[in-house]
């Protein structure tokens, strides 16, 4: 049952993390200033610079990390996150070294598959975003705790003028001047200009991720600890996923993962695993 429960929760919460962006139409944030404002911030921000030590130079990754579910259920995991860039995201659960459940996002589909119960998901990303430009270069900056723009692969500093920054405190909001409606990306940074949050509401729907921890690695400085929570109609979801970013194993062949699924095994909706939550 825990096995099974991993596979629903988690596959859960990343379909409501892509979902969120589940509307069309964009629009022109109107709040904040190009330029630094007032404050006790000492020295001004560098967003080029935030930019440029991004990760780079790396195709495959794979990093260990652990899962841990507050709500609406509560469980503790141990996983393998495998990362082609640009390309898919794979998470990898495993007892006594074979994997009983795994979960791969794509940028056109979602797969789960349920090896202990037989059972697997697959949906198109278009089904559940909407067309909302949601990718898996997106994903990956989200999860390594870094600055993105929905719709834009791999940022540079031509990307600058692309976000509205305002002073909060002695650190710095950046927002997109791009937004699409109902939701306001945001994010905030520390006064040594690491991110700390990113946050996107609207009227119904809240989701953030609070970085924290941050440790140096051969990719450059990333957080080791991110808070995640969703609150949308009746539904809340916390989490929190802890990186061992000190031992990723970068640019192996074997690390390039697909998702298997047995023809044999039963077909579930993500509609069905979401009602599993609520």
């Amino acid at each position: 049952m825990k096995m099974k429960k991993i596979l629903y929760t988690f596959f859960a919460t990343a379909t409501l993390l892509i979902a969120l962006s589940s509307c069309h139409g964009s629009r022109t944030a109107t709040s904040g200033d190009d330029t630094l404002s007032s404050g006790s911030r000492q020295t001004p921000f560098d967003m080029a610079k935030v930019i440029e030590s991004a990760p780079s130079g790396w195709t495959t990754l794979q990093v260990p990390l652990t899962i841990e579910l507050n709500s609406p259920a509560s469980f503790k995991a141990g996983a393998k996150a495998y990362m082609t860039r640009d390309s898919s995201i794979y998470f990898s659960f495993t007892i006594l070294g074979m994997e009983m459940a795994a979960v791969q996002i794509t940028n056109d589909s979602i797969f789960g598959v349920d090896k202990m119960h037989k059972r697997y998901i697959a949906e198109s990303l278009s089904s559940i975003t909407a067309n909302y430009p949601v990718s898996i270069s997106t994903l990956q900056s989200m999860f390594t705790g870094q600055l993105f723009l929905p719709g834009v692969t791999n940022l540079t500093d031509k990307n600058v003028k692309e976000f509205r920054l305002k002073s909060s405190g002695d650190g710095m909001d950046a927002v997109p001047v791009k937004q699409f409606d109902p939701f306001v990306l945001s994010f905030h940074f520390s006064p040594d200009d690491m991110l700390e949050c990113c946050q996107v509401k609207s009227d119904d729907t809240s989701f953030a991720i609070l970085y924290s921890d941050p440790v140096e690695t051969t990719l450059g400085t990333l957080p080791m600890n991110e808070s995640l929570s969703v609150n949308r109609n009746k539904l809340s979801v916390n989490a929190t996923l802890i990186w061992n970013w000190r031992k990723v194993r970068i640019d192996n062949p074997s690390d390039n993962k697909k998702i298997k699924i047995n023809p044999t095994y039963q077909r579930v909706s993500a509609l069905q695993l979401l009602k599993t939550l609520i």
